[in-house]
């Protein structure tokens, strides 16, 4: 799993976006879940499910591609 700030307006964001990889589930409950066990602004407000996380060169996630991917 994978979060961004998102959609940014004047240098600060409005919400978050979740990115989960190789599964697939109802992001209402996922977000009830959330709910409990995180801070109301950090609660996503999308959850994205992806086959598998963008991967830098260095292994890491590629959070350049998963911005990319909001933006189109």
């Amino acid at each position: 799993m994978a979060a961004l700030a998102w959609p940014k307006y004047e240098g600060s964001a409005k919400g978050v976006v979740a990115f989960i990889a190789g599964a697939k589930g109802k992001s209402p409950q996922i977000v009830r879940r959330l709910m409990q066990q995180l801070p109301p602004p950090l609660v996503p407000h999308k959850i994205l499910f992806l086959d598998q996380l963008p991967l830098n060169s260095n292994g890491k996630v590629d959070y350049q591609a998963l911005q990319a991917r909001l933006e189109n």
